[in-house]
């Protein structure tokens, strides 16, 4: 695909043809991008040097994932959050989500500029008003921020890290 003059052409590095694909994150230390294929339940690995994506499956879907401190990754399940290692080895529950009324599922998720994790959450059908919009603290207290929504999705701050934004 060719852009406008003085942009940059795109190429397609991965035809991943994920039935959900999200969750972009990349990894500096490893060099490596992090994303999601939600309904497929499959966290992937890909390695832009060497051209290789490596999908991990995991036992729920997965709505998005975060980078740890310690070089781990959190993954916002349907109602949990879990820890994976870099392998793709599930070390454990680190937390259940809230109950719901109806069936919701995690959807996109991002750690803001303070290292709290916000995670949209939605009817699987994706139905209006029945989607959240969560806080995890570093003390793993969870705040709901925002209810009656549909499908939040796109999370984003801006660079003095007082406004956030999502669609």
């Amino acid at each position: 695909m060719t852009l406008p003059e003085g942009q940059r052409t795109l190429e397609l590095l991965l035809p991943a043809r994920a039935e959900v694909g999200e969750g972009p994150v990349w990894d500096p230390d490893r060099g490596v991008l992090w994303w999601v294929d939600i309904t497929a339940r499959i966290v992937h690995r890909y390695e832009p040097r060497r051209g290789i994506d490596t999908p991990f499956e995991v036992d729920s879907t997965v709505g998005s994932i975060a980078l740890r401190w310690d070089g781990s990754l959190l993954l916002a399940l349907a109602d949990r959050l879990a820890v994976m290692d870099a392998e793709g080895e599930l070390e454990g529950d680190l937390l259940p989500l809230p109950e719901s009324d109806s069936p919701t599922r995690c959807n996109d998720g991002k750690c803001d500029p303070r290292g709290r994790f916000w995670i949209g959450r939605m009817a699987p059908d994706g139905a209006t008003g029945r989607g959240s919009l969560l806080r995890i603290d570093g003390d793993l207290t969870i705040t709901h921020r925002l209810d009656g929504l549909a499908i939040p999705n796109g999370l984003g701050w801006s660079l003095d890290g007082r406004s956030m934004y999502f669609l």
